[in-house]
């Protein structure tokens, strides 16, 4: 992370916004962690705004612009001063449909969500493209975000930094309004994600970055593309990334088996270049994908098989395919010192119904593959079956019992959501406060959890700027669906990926629980305090911003003695 040299405010040269407009221009300062809307009224927002961050991190402030001409040029200029900040657009998506109950979306259960931040269908900004200026509005309204990056060594103090804000209209009338940014940079530092931050995954779909953006998969563009998902995510504090199974096997042989049976092959260089790549954007843990689905499809089926081939993993040519594929894995995991580092999945969201299936691969994995199995469990009937547990949040909730046991076992467990959760639960749709993000980090902390665990980093079903519900094709009823925001954390860019508001707050919810972790191994009762002011469980907790940045403000002074 780059380091952003600040100066003294009598020294600080001044930030100017420099708008062309037709018609009457309104501009204030909104707190990132606020929902905005192309709808919103400056009014709600603020001249001033003070933040509190730590080294090792960033701190942003959204800058909405009203009554903008289209194509209105839009500078922003820090004359002689190293404080520039980055300067992002932000672009707004659909919420057609608001967030179940239960879960999926309304339409499911017909019953009204009464915990959803504004009732569809509306539009809220979301995606983060960053951008130079001059910036030239899109329309009447825009929203900035403004960024400042603070490596490890920055120099701790309190900086002010001026925004003046002038907007110029063609008949030579100006508006200026100066707003006002204080930087707080404490002394605590927040470490760089990696193996022994919290775990943090999103899966990828690697499909989809060839599809969105043009190329060629695993041609040099596509790879160049890749990399730059890479940093995306690990600058989000993703330290463990996923390779999924049909990437690096394929299949030989034919379906006659009196011409021989079919045989998992594993490409070992490609293999070998997409540990590399991510490895080198700063991750740790290789999240290896499932070879096993259900059988037929169907979600209560007793038993597995084997994706590229079909096979019943109860049948003999069944296991023996799966063996030999974790044969082939061992050893290049060996021969690249990768033990240590990987993880497996077998068959995702386990139930009761499938748990003796699951338990006879995992022994087969154990005897080929001997790492660690992690799964979306949705059953409790897998012991010494599952290494790493990742329960839904509200089943973890639920039965915490269960899993403390199996922490105290030596397991290790991570929580997960998707399609489920919805209601008052933590989850990261788009009709959720962004709190909700940032508290998930908070939980895993003060409850000594492993990490989180999302489906959907990029799995766009269509334009993600233009929809955002989408019917769950994996069912026949066109009223279970995805909700807004459960397929993706990021959107494609037109020259690579954009990070989101959503993303982004669970990355200061990450952040925060580092310093949490800190503080509970040197003063438990202090951490606890500050957590339970403001989170009390998954469903449990403030949704007042002011009440966080107090609670995070306490937080990080309580870091910064543990720092001197």
């Amino acid at each position: 992370m780059k380091h952003a040299i600040l100066i003294p405010f009598a020294l600080c040269a001044w930030l100017v916004l420099c708008v062309t407009s037709t018609s009457a221009q309104s501009v204030a300062l909104f707190d990132e962690l606020a929902p905005l809307y192309p709808d919103s009224d400056p009014a709600e927002g603020a001249p001033e705004i003070t933040l509190h961050v730590p080294r090792g991190s960033s701190a942003s402030v959204h800058v909405l612009l009203t009554g903008l001409a289209e194509g209105a040029p839009i500078d922003a200029l820090a004359p002689d001063s190293p404080a520039a900040p980055a300067i992002a657009r932000l672009r707004d998506v659909p919420v057609e449909e608001n967030t179940g109950l239960e879960s999926r979306t309304e339409d499911f259960d017909r019953r009204t969500n009464p915990h959803v931040i504004r009732r569809a269908p509306f539009r809220t900004y979301d995606a983060i493209e960053p951008t130079t200026t001059p910036v030239r509005a899109r329309g009447e309204t825009e929203a900035l975000r403004l960024t400042w990056r603070f490596g490890p060594d920055a120099a701790p103090g309190t900086f002010e930094i001026p925004l003046a804000i002038r907007v110029t209209s063609p008949d030579a009338e100006r508006f200026e309004q100066t707003l006002r940014v204080r930087l707080i940079v404490h002394e605590a530092t927040v470490p760089p994600a990696g193996a022994d931050t919290v775990g943090f995954t999103n899966w990828i779909n690697l499909g989809n970055i060839a599809r969105y953006h043009n190329l060629e998969p695993w041609s040099e563009p596509y790879w160049n593309m890749l990399a730059q998902y890479a940093e995306l995510i690990h600058d989000a504090r993703q330290n463990t990334f996923l390779i999924p199974w049909g990437a690096v096997f394929h299949v030989e042989g034919t379906e006659d088996r009196l011409l021989g049976a079919k045989q998992m092959v594993l490409d070992t260089d490609r293999l070998e270049r997409l540990v590399s790549l991510f490895t080198d954007a700063g991750m740790h843990t290789i999240e290896m994908g499932h070879p096993l689905g259900r059988k037929g499809g169907e979600w209560s089926a007793t038993t597995f098989v084997v994706n590229q081939t079909g096979e019943d993993i109860r049948s003999a040519e069944g296991e023996a395919q799966l063996r030999d594929a974790f044969q082939q894995l061992s050893k290049a995991v060996d021969q690249h010192g990768w033990r240590d580092r990987w993880v497996q999945h077998l068959a995702d969201e386990p139930i009761d119904a499938n748990a003796d299936a699951y338990r006879r691969a995992a022994e087969i994995t154990r005897e080929a593959l001997d790492v660690p199995i992690f799964e979306a469990t949705m059953t409790r009937s897998l012991a010494q079956a599952v290494d790493i547990w990742c329960p839904q949040v509200q089943n973890w909730q639920r039965a915490q019992s269960f899993f403390d046991e199996r922490q105290a076992a030596g397991d290790r467990v991570w929580v997960y959501t998707c399609l489920i959760p919805g209601g008052p639960w933590c989850n990261r749709l788009l009709d959720m406060e962004h709190l909700r993000q940032v508290w998930i980090g908070w939980m895993i902390a003060e409850h000594d959890l492993d990490g989180y665990l999302h489906w959907g980093l990029n799995a766009w079903r269509s334009d993600p700027f233009e929809q955002s519900v989408h019917i769950h094709t994996s069912e026949r009823n066109p009223r279970n669906k995805l909700p807004a925001g459960d397929t993706h954390a990021i959107y494609p860019g037109e020259t690579g990926p954009l990070s989101s508001l959503r993303l982004e707050a669970q990355r200061i919810g990450l952040e925060d629980a580092e310093l949490i972790r800190t503080l509970r191994a040197h003063n438990p009762a202090a951490a606890t305090t500050i957590v339970e002011s403001v989170v009390r469980g998954f469903d449990d907790y403030s949704t007042d911003i002011a009440a966080y940045r107090d609670a995070r403000r306490r937080l990080l002074e309580a870091s910064d003695a543990l720092s001197r």
